[in-house]
């Protein structure tokens, strides 16, 4: 099992849509801490400690419209 980490990174969050992908995300997060672990089977789990919405309305994820989507979330690493 592998883990990363990152300190403070901003998450961007965007719907998949297909054939045509969203190029404005639709939610924003601060975050203190993101920390990723990858399994041997390829399983991907992310965990957000202390974060706050920045943009956008979140809360659509967890809703019954939102559970029917796959999101794609992108951060920023500068190492």
């Amino acid at each position: 099992m592998e883990f990363f980490t990152w300190d403070k990174p901003v998450l961007t969050v965007y719907r998949e849509r297909q054939p045509t992908p969203e190029r404005e995300p639709f939610a924003v997060i601060q975050t203190r801490r993101l920390t990723v672990s990858i399994t041997g089977d390829v399983t991907i789990e992310g965990k957000m400690q202390d974060s706050f919405v920045l943009m956008g309305d979140i809360d659509y994820v967890s809703s019954e419209e939102g559970k029917n989507d796959k999101y794609v979330v992108c951060w920023f690493d500068p190492k």
